[in-house]
């Protein structure tokens, strides 16, 4: 039941997702959850920790080739260590331009979709010694 309540969540913030691309195209920006931004201002802490977010996913992912070499990775897998990292990432660089009390329900969002994600890829293991 929790998993697919997780898939739920996830299903929903890829139509939002989709939807906010297609507005973006029409004019209208629109950024987490449903701040309409005529000037097509986003904030910049929140420009900044997804910037800071690419850079951190990348050598994540090199040191984790150069160790373990080439792992099987599924889409789901990715979306969990990508909302965990902008997680972490956002609460810091809220935190260090004093915004964290402004951004506390976007940040809420993104620990309970980190929690669904983390729910969603997690792998089926079939223990078969058990009777």
């Amino acid at each position: 039941m929790l998993k697919i309540f997780a898939k739920g969540v996830i299903l929903f913030i890829a139509i939002w997702s989709i939807g906010v691309v297609v507005v973006e195209i029409m004019g209208i920006t629109i950024y987490f959850p449903f701040h309409f931004s005529p000037s097509h201002e986003i904030p910049d802490h929140r420009l900044q920790a997804g910037r800071l977010c690419q850079f951190i996913i990348i050598p994540y992912f090199v040191i984790k080739y150069l160790i373990w070499g080439g792992v099987k990775l599924y889409p789901s897998q990715f979306l969990d260590i990508y909302i965990k990292i902008l997680t972490i990432v956002s609460i810091l660089v809220f935190i260090k331009v004093d915004v964290i009390k402004n951004e506390l329900f976007y940040l809420l969002f993104l620990v309970i979709l980190s929690i669904c994600t983390h729910i969603a890829s997690k792998p089926k293991y079939k223990n078969y010694f058990i009777k």
